[in-house]
């Protein structure tokens, strides 16, 4: 058989994965995407990163989980995104079970690798520009999910009552929200999200038992509840929801879909949510300044529309192109029009 050697940019790709997985490394490292290719090249396939990926062999019942990447596990384990939080939950449910057995060393006789369910502890925090890219969201997405963040802030107890409300100084001076704030954060994005799921959740990423959450925990948690609401349906949200889920007046968001269609070429009918129509980029790009009245920045631009288009289709449904409008940018008089 051919065999590749444990040095390159697939090395770095594979820890990606692992890291989206929750492992937690032994050395913290950047993002692929965030290498150079002569960084990537010195990427080595190491003990701690051998060691994670036996527990995956494991998990697929290989008899010698010596941490070597073979074909088989390979190829199990790149699965369509539907199937990713299944197999990242079969992960947990790993590390749950050899923690109840209290089994400490492998085969290997390597480090016991770690589960990073979203804590960062002391480690430096990644920048809102590195969320986006890890979790594939715009900046006016992660922005929108910031200032929901910070809208459930507590006080300080010895706060004078005409104090300013808390903020969120983050990367590098990041505020948390306790358990109960958090619980009713969560239902702002995830309203079905029942008490038992949330109390594993909380636990898996409350790494250090503290109670208490930061940002970019929380914008993890959301990213999850995406992927497994995308990946569980095709079902569009109807625009009730969509104005639920930005935290925008109806009737803002269904003046938006108007102009959304009325942007659409001659003769293309948008049956949105069931029929959704697209809208090129060209067209997309048009519709962004007519209705924040602002250029549009051309890196800013290109960056969200790689991210939202992740499929490469060439156009964006009514849903989509929410996602790359920043709210913030609409003019106060369309605002007050429609509160």
């Amino acid at each position: 058989e051919f065999e590749v050697p444990p040095k390159g940019p697939h090395v770095s790709l594979i820890c990606d994965f692992l890291e989206l997985l929750g492992f937690e490394l032994a050395h913290r490292r950047p993002w692929r995407s965030e290498l150079s290719d002569e960084q990537a090249e010195q990427e080595w396939w190491t003990s701690d990163r051998a060691d994670s990926w036996s527990v995956l062999q494991a998990i697929h019942g290989v008899a010698l989980a010596d941490g070597v990447v073979e074909r088989e596990v390979l190829e199990k384990v790149l699965v369509p995104p539907e199937g990713f939080l299944l197999l990242k939950g079969r992960v947990e449910d790993e590390f749950e079970r050899r923690a109840e057995a209290g089994e400490g060393d492998y085969e290997r006789g390597g480090d016991v690798p770690s589960l990073n369910c979203g804590g960062n502890g002391s480690k430096q925090k990644p920048t809102m520009e590195a969320l986006c890219e890890r979790h594939g969201m715009t900046m006016a997405r992660m922005t929108w999910l910031h200032e929901l963040f910070e809208s459930y802030l507590v006080p300080e107890e010895d706060a004078p009552k005409e104090a300013p409300p808390p903020t969120c100084g983050y990367p590098e001076n990041p505020a948390s929200i306790l358990r109960p704030q958090m619980r009713a954060l969560v239902s702002e994005v995830n309203p079905n999200l029942t008490e038992a799921e949330f109390d594993a959740r909380f636990r898996r990423i409350d790494e250090d038992g503290s109670g208490e959450i930061e940002f970019d925990e929380f914008v993890a948690w959301v990213h999850n509840d995406e992927i497994q609401v995308v990946g569980s349906s095709s079902r569009k949200m109807a625009l009730a929801e969509l104005s639920q889920a930005y935290a925008e007046p109806l009737a803002l968001v269904s003046y938006l879909h108007t102009c959304f269609k009325d942007q659409l070429p001659e003769g293309q009918a948008d049956g949105y949510p069931e029929e959704p129509a697209g809208l090129s980029k060209a067209d997309v790009r048009e519709l962004l300044e007519v209705v924040t009245l602002q250029r549009v920045d051309d890196d800013e631009f290109e960056a969200d529309w790689q991210i939202v288009d992740a499929n490469a289709r060439g156009c964006l449904d009514f849903d989509e192109f929410l996602e790359i409008l920043d709210f913030d940018e609409l003019p106060a008089d369309v605002r007050e029009q429609y509160q």
